[in-house]
């Protein structure tokens, strides 16, 4: 598996190009989702948001170095985010790469009874200076090698929008405690405590707060197909738990927010009801 760059047209996007014996599969393409497989050396399979970004159809023809190969079809669960992924034959890759007889990595499939343990021991016997991974080793290193790149800049996002609402959800209630000012007041001369007059003020921030989520949670569907549409790479899902772990989040910025806010309250004298 290599980095490669497809020349079509004016543009010149960068894939990741993996090589794989089509008469097996292994390695290859996880789902084929429109088309087929790679059958020869001069076929390809694309991601599909790779080949919906730069509006490719099977049967086109794209340039891979000095050679022309045609997209056979799309591959589903080959979106990395940043690099989308392309899959051809090993023979095709090696040529592409200039190595004839390089390899990046092998796949070993056990037989039945084989233990994972035992087989890991004797090729790192057998063959010295190699790394050995299980199939759930090697994922969870491919997952983090893509999340190192760009998760602290979705991190960073996430904080900076949470700075935002605290700004925006707190200058929303305390403009809603001047433009009430007079209420206020009145509830101080009537003998309201200090804990009703906050419980008022709180009850206003998670009305906001919660009809703003209900809204977000509504239209989620939408806008991950809008994202989707506008930008094919980047794949737009979320998950129950995502969900809840947000709601808690705006739980503890609308709690801050209001608390902020509640200080006002401190500045409205009962005797402001009788002005």
């Amino acid at each position: 598996m290599f980095l490669a760059t497809a020349w079509m047209d004016d543009v010149h996007p960068t894939l990741f190009l993996a090589g794989y014996d089509p008469s097996t599969g292994a390695g290859g393409p996880p789902e084929i989702v429109e088309g087929g497989p790679v059958v020869g050396d001069g076929d390809i399979v694309l991601d599909r948001s790779f080949a919906a970004k730069y509006r490719v159809r099977v049967g086109q023809g794209i340039r891979i170095g000095d050679d022309t190969l045609r997209v056979a079809g799309f591959s589903g669960g080959t979106n990395a985010f940043v690099i989308q992924y392309g899959f051809v034959s090993l023979s095709r890759a090696r040529a592409i790469v200039g190595y004839p007889s390089i390899v990046s990595f092998y796949m070993v499939r056990l037989v039945p009874g084989a233990g994972i343990d035992t087989v890991r021991g004797a090729i790192m016997r057998d063959v010295p200076g190699v790394s050995v991974y299980g199939n759930g080793e090697f994922l969870e290193n491919n997952v983090r090698e893509m999340e190192s790149g760009f998760m602290p800049i979705l991190y960073a996002i996430a904080a900076i929008g949470a700075v935002v609402l605290t700004s925006i959800l707190t200058l929303l209630l305390s403009v809603i405690i001047l433009e009430s000012r007079h209420d206020f007041a009145v509830m101080r001369a009537l003998g309201a405590p200090d804990g009703f007059l906050t419980g008022v003020v709180l009850a206003q921030a998670f009305v906001l707060s919660g009809a703003g989520t209900a809204a977000a949670v509504i239209l989620f569907p939408l806008l991950a197909s809008a994202i989707e549409f506008l930008s094919p790479e980047v794949s737009a899902r979320g998950s129950l738990l995502q969900t809840v772990s947000v709601s808690f989040v705006v739980l503890w910025i609308t709690l801050f927010s209001a608390l902020l806010a509640v200080r006002r309250l401190r500045t409205i004298y009962p005797l402001e009801a009788f002005t």
